[in-house]
């Protein structure tokens, strides 16, 4: 285990950056708590409307040391523990108590009784998600609610996280403080190379990899955001962003007590069962703040903007986009529907991050309209499916991105396709306990350049322009017709704009082999009274 440093707060007179010079987030969040102890931090909007009353930083630091108390009696440090906890306080205490005593944590989405049904993963040798990572963790203790661990002990006698080696801790006694507390045992500050969390990803396409992400990491991470997305102590934020996800965790909680702001969240089933919860929290706390993937502003647009003057979003400086591709047209159309409220495309920031990078590696500067640019899949102007893209930013502080001949593993030029390769000290250590996938994603090197400088192989195509970021798409996505690469997207994005009229809901492109030919395949889902117009489908 990598050593401690004591822990040693006190209250500076004058310097209101000495957060600037904390090594680690548990140090962040204990300045904040010394010389702010009563300001608010986090507020939970029950259903995503009713505000709860406030977590201050002090009381999130006291409850943060009740969790690491009973983790210390429970587990070893460097131990991981699965955190399967829904959106709210407790899940952020558990987070920090995680931290304060040199514990691993690892965020999980909840787990379902039916995802545990014996019958049903006889029947589809389907493991769930949360008992895969939970195994390949080598977890030794889960936070979870008295409901999920019950879920959890009742599972099938298979599950990893039924066997008595796995400690169960409850949050619901700790939040109404009907567990004693155990005595002895102190906060020290974590070594910044020492492992803060596990994050874990793709799990839906194959079998989980748990990123390694330190505490060194994580503070670039967090101080690269606050600068190109101007995060202050004056910030006003609101998320309804899942706190198991990097998006949330790290955007939405990690980078709030880093930057000793205020947030306001809700549930992601909150905002999905009314989309307008979203906008009207912005309005509501006046936030400065707030952001999700695409998806999120097409949903706004497509059911809340008939009610668009209901809501003031004047304030909205930095609307965020990412964790997935950026549709220009989506911004377009999100703009000119809520105009009415005050809202204006240069709020816009469209950003590019990824689980191996901790979240952000570009976006921003804020007080400009995002760079838009004509493009095409094969960088050569003219071809049928050139299309434009808007910018995901400039890299942040600390960050160097390359595009990257993936075959050739050569640097090209600017303005051509490639490989998005990013170095930077935010980029996670690896993939726990996977050193072979490791080496292949964490430790590429560009041919002709100096061998020292290693680069983490993010498999998204992508170009660099006059600074600015492109990301065009997975390359693993990529239909290749006539020798030529496409990417889905702009197929799938023609599709849908061609069918906006008869209102087109969704479209996936995909390549196929037909009679031994390499065939381009587009599936559009179609409302009942479009299915019911034959020339209106021809016509698209």
């Amino acid at each position: 285990m990598a050593p401690s440093r004591n822990l040693e707060i006190t209250r500076p007179a004058s310097d209101v950056r000495a957060f600037d010079r904390c090594a680690s987030i548990v140090e962040v969040l204990k300045y904040w708590a010394a010389t702010k102890p009563a300001q608010p931090v986090f507020t939970f909007l029950h259903n995503g409307e009713v505000a709860l009353e406030a977590l201050t930083f002090a009381q999130l630091d006291a409850q943060a040391e009740r969790y690491a108390a009973v983790l210390r009696a429970a587990v070893s440090p460097g131990s991981r523990v699965i955190l399967m906890l829904p959106s709210g306080y407790a899940f952020i205490e558990a987070l920090f108590g995680c931290f304060y005593a040199g514990c691993v944590a690892v965020p999980v989405a909840l787990a379902r009784k039916r995802d545990f049904d014996s019958q049903r993963r006889r029947a589809s040798d389907d493991t769930p998600l949360v008992e895969k990572i939970a195994r390949d963790a080598d977890a030794a203790a889960v936070i979870a609610t008295a409901e999920l661990s019950r879920t959890l002990r009742d599972a099938d006698s298979r599950a990893a996280l039924r066997a008595t080696a796995i400690r169960h801790i409850l949050s619901d006694e700790l939040a109404g403080g009907s567990v004693a507390v155990p005595s002895g045992g102190a906060t020290r500050l974590p070594d910044p190379q020492a492992l803060a969390y596990l994050q874990y990803t793709s799990g839906s396409t194959g079998d989980p990899r748990g990123v390694m992400v330190s505490h060194a990491n994580v503070l670039a991470a967090v101080r690269g955001s606050a600068t190109a997305f101007q995060f202050s102590e004056q910030s006003r934020c609101v998320s309804w962003l899942p706190h198991y996800h990097d998006m949330g965790l790290v955007g939405s909680i990690l980078q709030i007590v880093y930057s000793g702001c205020q947030c306001w969240f809700m549930s992601p089933q909150s905002f999905v069962a009314k989309p307008d919860r979203w906008l009207a929290a912005i309005s509501n706390v006046g936030a400065t703040i707030s952001g999700g993937p695409n998806f999120a502003y097409e949903l706004c647009t497509r059911g809340v903007a008939e009610r668009a003057r209901e809501f003031r979003l004047d304030t909205w400086q930095c609307a965020y986009n990412g964790s997935e591709p950026v549709r220009l047209d989506t911004l377009n159309n999100f703009a000119a529907a809520f105009a009415a409220s005050g809202f204006t495309f240069e709020s816009f920031r469209p950003c590019y991050g990824l689980a191996e990078a901790t979240l952000q590696v570009s976006g921003g500067p804020i007080g400009r309209a995002a760079p838009v640019r004509r493009v095409s899949d094969d960088a050569t102007a003219g071809t049928p499916l050139e299309r434009m893209s808007v910018s995901c930013g400039r890299p942040v502080e600390g960050a160097d991105i390359r595009i990257v001949d993936p075959d050739l593993l050569t640097a090209v030029s600017d303005g051509t396709v490639g490989e998005v390769w990013v170095h930077a000290p935010q980029v996670g250590r690896g993939y726990w306990a996977k050193p072979d996938a490791s080496r292949d994603v964490f430790d590429a090197r560009i041919a002709g350049e100096s061998h020292d400088t290693t680069y983490l192989r993010t498999g998204d195509a992508g170009i660099l322009a006059d600074g600015e970021l492109y990301v065009l798409g997975r390359y693993k996505d990529a239909i290749i017709l006539n020798g030529v690469n496409h990417q889905p997207e702009p197929i799938e994005t023609t599709v849908a704009l061609a069918g906006a009229a008869q209102r087109l809901a969704m479209a996936a492109a995909i390549g196929a082999s037909i009679d031994g030919r390499e065939r381009l395949v587009v599936v559009a889902e179609v409302g009942a009274r479009l299915s019911r117009q034959p020339s209106s489908l021809a016509e698209i």
